[in-house]
């Protein structure tokens, strides 16, 4: 026997937890906030049919905000900033986690740590 899920009411308004990042803006600001490990939710659901034009049952405009979300998260990830990680809650939804790592160096200071072993090199 098939179970099949109750669609939700169209009508009701989305209404995200208080914990989940719903805006692009409020995934930078937690970002540049956080600690190294600390845990960023930026959604819960399916994120591949809460995407999807034809599937999603949010708003369009909740769907461009949730397209622009885990763009950025994903692009937070790819530069190296955080790992983006699932954990299941139930059939068919999932919580879309974004841990974050510690910072990268930049250039400029990976230049003054190697920068006294080259002193030192050329000293001896």
């Amino acid at each position: 026997m098939r179970l099949v899920r109750p669609i939700p009411d169209a009508a009701m308004p989305y209404t995200p937890r208080p914990d989940v990042v719903t805006t692009e803006n409020a995934l930078c600001d937690r970002l540049a906030d956080a600690l190294p490990g600390t845990v960023i939710i930026y959604h819960v659901g399916m994120l591949a049919r809460d995407r999807d034009r034809l599937a999603t049952m949010l708003t369009p405009e909740r769907r461009d905000e949730l397209n622009a979300v885990a763009s950025r998260a994903w692009r937070f990830a790819a530069a190296g900033w955080a790992d983006l990680v699932q954990r299941r809650y139930g059939d068919g939804c999932f919580a879309y986690l974004l841990v974050v790592r510690r910072r990268p160096l930049s250039a400029r200071s990976t230049r003054a740590l190697t920068a006294p072993s080259l002193l030192m090199a050329e000293a001896a």
